[in-house]
C-alpha cells in the first residue's frame, strides 16, 4: 500500500485570533508527523520515476501532458488574446465562471504548437468577465501566438507568504508554511514591548536590543517608552582657553587662546573650525558679541569692531568712554557705559552710527542685558541686583533668584537667565524670577542659548543641560567633556541636522537628537547564536 500522509490539523488564521495561538500550536506540533511520512511518499515516488524516465520527453511535451490531465471545464480554458512568449505580467481574457483563485499555479499554451508556453502565477481573475493577469517566471519556445489553451500548471503549489504578509495577517491567497506561522504568532502573541530571544530576526515589527538608534517617527508608538539618544561631543579643534560661542551669517564664532595668545576662530558647520587674525590684538577676547541686522558687532570695555560675514572686521569709534555692556533689541543695538563720567546708554540701527548718550539713573554695575519685544521689557543684571526697563531710561529692581549672572536669553515665553550657585532662573514678565531645578550639583552656568524648540545651558564641570520650557524639565545631555568647564555653547537652529557646539578645551560638536530618537536597549543573549528583539510596533 502507497504511503499515506496523515491530514494536518486546522492552520492558524489571523481571521480568527482567538484560536490563533491553539491552532498554530498543534499545526506546528503535527509537522515531525508530516515530515516522516512525506519522506516514506517521497521514497516511492523516486522509484516510480526511476523506472519510467527513459520514458519521458523534454519538458515542454511535460508540461503539455499535465495541462492535459487538467482538461476539465472547471480547471481548464482558452483565450485569444494576443501574446509574446516571454517573462513578466501577460494580461489576457479568457471564459468566466472558472475554478480559479490568484495565486494559483497557471500555463498559457499555444493552441497550435503547445510546445510554446509560458508557466506562473496568476495574479488576478475576474470570474465575472474573464479577465485575468499571469505573472509568468518560466518560458518554452517563442513567438507571438493569439490562440491559447490555459489552466492550473500541474505540480506548481500556490505562492508561500512572505515575511511581511505573515506579519500582516494577510495570506488569503498564500501557504502559511511553519517559518511563517511561527512568526505570525510571535507578531500577534506578543505585547508591544515585549522581549524574545531568536536566533532570527523575528521580523519588521521586531528590533535588535543592541543600543541601535531609530527614529521615533519610524516607531511611534514605543519611542516614548524608549530611552532618548545623545550623542556625545567629538573634540574637532584643540585649543587651551575658551570663551563664549556665537552664531549668526551661516557661521560660528569663538575666541580661544593657545597659550596667551588669542585668536579668533570661525566655522561653517562645527566640525572644520579655522583660526582667524583677533581683530582685538593677540591678549584679549571681546566681553559681548550680538548679531543683528545683517552683521556682528564686538566690543571689549574700549573699542567696536562690526563685521559682516565674521570674517573681516572694521573698527569703529565708540561714543563710550568705557563699554559695560551690549544687546541687540531686534530693531536696534543697545550700549550702556561711562558717557562723560556718568552712566549713559547709546543706540545704533547699524552697529557703526550711535546716538544717544543721556545720563541715566542705574543703581549698579550693568552686567547683562536682555529684551522681549513681546512684553516688551528690558532685564539687566549686575553687581548686587536686576532691573527692568521699559524705556532704557527709568529702572526698576527686579525679584531675583541670584544677582551673579553671566548670560540670559528671551524663548518661549520667557526670561532665562544662568550663573553662579548652580542657579536657572526663569520669569514670565521680568519682574519677579524663580529659581528651576537642575540635574547637576556645584555648577557656575556660563552661557545659555534658544534655538527655536529649547534652552540650552553650559557650564563648570561639564555641565551641559537642555529645556523645553526653561522653568522644568532641564536634563542633562551627552556632552562627553568629563569634568572640563563648558564656556560656551551654540547652535544654528532646532533642527536635528543642527549640531551642538560646545567650547571646552577645544571646540567640540555633536548632533543631539534626544527629541526626535531612541535607542534600543542593549541585552545580552542567554546563549551563542541568539538575538535579543523588542516588539517595537
Amino acid at each position: 500500500m502507497p504511503a499515506q500522509i496523515t491530514a494536518l490539523p486546522t492552520p492558524p488564521s489571523t481571521n480568527d485570533p482567538a484560536n490563533f495561538n491553539t491552532r498554530a500550536d498543534a499545526f506546528l506540533g503535527q509537522m515531525p508527523t508530516f515530515v516522516t511520512e512525506a519522506n516514506a511518499l517521497a521514497s516511492e515516488v523516486a522509484a516510480s520515476a526511476a523506472q519510467t524516465a527513459a520514458d519521458r520527453v523534454q519538458t515542454g511535451l511535460d508540461r503539455a501532458v499535465s495541462v492535459s490531465a487538467l482538461s476539465s471545464p472547471g480547471t481548464n480554458g482558452s483565450s485569444t488574446t494576443s501574446l509574446p512568449v516571454g517573462t513578466g505580467t501577460k494580461a489576457f481574457t479568457t471564459q468566466t465562471g472558472k475554478a480559479w483563485v490568484p495565486g494559483q499555479g497557471f500555463f498559457l499554451a499555444s493552441t497550435a504548437s503547445p510546445l510554446n508556453w509560458m508557466s506562473g502565477i496568476l495574479t488576478a481573475y475576474n470570474s465575472g468577465t474573464g479577465a485575468a493577469t499571469l505573472e509568468v517566471d518560466t518560458v518554452g519556445g517563442s513567438g507571438t501566438f493569439a490562440a491559447w489553451n490555459c489552466g492550473l500548471a500541474a505540480g506548481r503549489s500556490m505562492a508561500v507568504a512572505t515575511q511581511a504578509q505573515a506579519e500582516a495577517g494577510t495570506d488569503a491567497v498564500t501557504v502559511m508554511t511553519p517559518q511563517r506561522a511561527a512568526q505570525s504568532a510571535a507578531v500577534f502573541g506578543a505585547p508591544m514591548g515585549g522581549i524574545v530571544q531568536s536566533s532570527i530576526n523575528p521580523g519588521s515589527r521586531w528590533l535588535p536590543c543592541t543600543g541601535q538608534t531609530y527614529l521615533n517617527t519610524a516607531y511611534p508608538a514605543i519611542a516614548s517608552s524608549m530611552q532618548a539618544y545623545v550623542n556625545p561631543m567629538a573634540l574637532r579643534q584643540s585649543v587651551t582657553t575658551t570663551d563664549k560661542v556665537y552664531y549668526g551669517a551661516g557661521i560660528f564664532l569663538a575666541w580661544a587662546a593657545n597659550g596667551s595668545i588669542w585668536s579668533l576662530y570661525t566655522s561653517p558647520d562645527g566640525v572644520t573650525w579655522t583660526s582667524r587674525t583677533n581683530p582685538f590684538g593677540t591678549s584679549t577676547a571681546p566681553l559681548f558679541v550680538v548679531y543683528g541686522a545683517g552683521v556682528f558687532v564686538a566690543v571689549t570695555n574700549s573699542a567696536i569692531y562690526t563685521s559682516p560675514d565674521g570674517l573681516t572686521w572694521t573698527l569703529r569709534s565708540s561714543p563710550l568712554g568705557s563699554i559695560f555692556v551690549l544687546a541687540w533689541s531686534g530693531a536696534q543695538f543697545v550700549m550702556f557705559g561711562y558717557f562723560g563720567g556718568s552712566f549713559g546708554v547709546v543706540t545704533s540701527s547699524n552697529g557703526i552710527n550711535w546716538s544717544g548718550g543721556a545720563t541715566i539713573e542705574y543703581g549698579d554695575t550693568m552686567r547683562i542685558l536682555t529684551y522681549s519685544s513681546s512684553i516688551p521689557r528690558w532685564i539687566s543684571f549686575g553687581g548686587t541686583s536686576g532691573y527692568y526697563s521699559p524705556n532704557l531710561s527709568d529702572w526698576y529692581p527686579v525679584n531675583t533668584a541670584n544677582t551673579t549672572v553671566y548670560d540670559c536669553v528671551w524663548g518661549a515665553g520667557k526670561f532665562v537667565a544662568v550663573g553662579a550657585g548652580n542657579i536657572i532662573q526663569y520669569s514670565s514678565d521680568g519682574l519677579n524670577f524663580s529659581a528651576a531645578p537642575t540635574p547637576f550639583t556645584g555648577v557656575t552656568w556660563n552661557q545659555v542659548i534658544y534655538d527655536g524648540a529649547r534652552f540650552i545651558a553650559s557650564g563648570s564641570n561639564g555641565a551641559l543641560a537642555s529645556s523645553t520650557t526653561g522653568s522644568s524639565g532641564w536634563t542633562a545631555l551627552g556632552a562627553g567633556v568629563g569634568s572640563a568647564a563648558i564656556t560656551g555653547v551654540a547652535r544654528a537652529s532646532s533642527n536635528v541636522t543642527s549640531p551642538i557646539i560646545v567650547a571646552s578645551g577645544g571646540f567640540r560638536s555633536g548632533l543631539d537628537a534626544s527629541t526626535t530618537q531612541f535607542t534600543t536597549p542593549n541585552i545580552t543573549p542567554a546563549a551563542a547564536g541568539l538575538g535579543v528583539y523588542i516588539k517595537a510596533s
